[in-house]
């Protein structure tokens, strides 16, 4: 199940499994997409508020951290990291904060 959380919610899902029962897993949709990562760490650390000059640079921080791990993992030669972090680099690279602008890659 891929749920959505509040801002300041708990990443902990209660009511885990108990002898032979079984529970559902949970992912968090900031834990499956990486410009909603950058979101709830922003709503996190700064509340609800205006979020935008902050998401901004902790987006493009993001981008950088990404493209370090990277250069580490193509340095490696890991192939199975570096397609994993281009696909969390195209989803973060892809998001823009104006809908009316283009985003041309």
């Amino acid at each position: 199940m891929i749920r959505c959380r509040k801002a300041g919610q708990s990443k902990e899902v209660y009511g885990m499994e108990e002898e032979g029962e079984s529970v559902p897993q949970h992912y968090f949709f900031e834990e499956m997409n990486e410009a909603a990562s950058v979101l709830a760490e922003c709503a996190d650390a700064f509340g609800p508020g205006d979020l935008l000059p902050y998401a901004e640079q902790v987006m493009n921080e993001r981008i950088n951290k990404l493209l370090d791990m990277y250069l580490l993992a193509k340095t490696l030669g890991d192939e199975e990291w570096m397609s994993e972090l281009q696909e969390r680099l195209k989803q973060i690279s892809g998001f823009s904060f104006y809908p009316d602008r283009v985003k041309i890659s």
